[in-house]
């Protein structure tokens, strides 16, 4: 008898759609370690290809706690800089690292092993247990069967996601992100 009058309370009630929040991203960068006060110091830093000066010489130097962003139009140096600062290129010119600086550099052309998955692409590099990999993982939205999915399948906001899955477990204390918000 009560579950009949139940039944017809709930029949009574107006339906209600399911709500779904938009699944969102949640991490935070936590370095390693402190860098000392100076982060890098620049004198004359140029970059040319053959004849072609694509940076020309500049100074600058940048302090812990600065937070700075590259702007300029296409061709002016930017990713070139950046590229410089990441160790990827050679350059002319005078490079000083401060004290304790660990580098994360984020490029805009991100490459993976085809062959891998997301969570062996982020175990080649980061040799922890799969449970805190998986964790990662998960708040940068690969869940479930996400992580099994092979890299040479992603989207580009997928690849920027990978890569900024690495970039949290390294753990730097330098960020140099080239173009990070495109497909993030």
């Amino acid at each position: 008898r009560q579950a009949k009058s139940m039944e017809k309370k709930l029949a009574r009630l107006p339906d209600i759609e399911r709500v779904l929040d938009d699944p969102t991203m949640v991490f935070r960068f936590e370095p390693k370690r402190q860098s000392g006060n100076n982060i890098v110091f620049l004198e004359d830093i140029s970059k040319t290809y053959g004849e072609n000066l694509v940076l020309k010489p500049l100074q600058a130097e940048v302090k812990r706690g600065q937070r700075i962003a590259l702007l300029g139009p296409n061709g002016s140096g930017k990713s070139t800089l950046l590229k410089i600062l990441g160790g990827e290129l050679d350059f002319e010119g005078e490079l000083r690292w401060g004290t304790g600086v660990d580098v994360g550099y984020f490029s805009q052309h991100i490459s993976f092993d085809p062959e891998n998955t997301v969570l062996e692409e982020l175990y080649d590099e980061h040799r922890l247990e799969l449970g805190v990999l998986r964790s990662v993982l998960a708040r940068l939205l690969f869940r479930g069967e996400d992580v099994f999915k092979q890299t040479s399948v992603l989207s580009g906001g997928e690849r920027n996601r990978l890569a900024l899955a690495k970039l949290l477990l390294h753990r730097p204390n330098l960020l140099l992100l080239d173009e990070p918000t495109n497909h993030l």
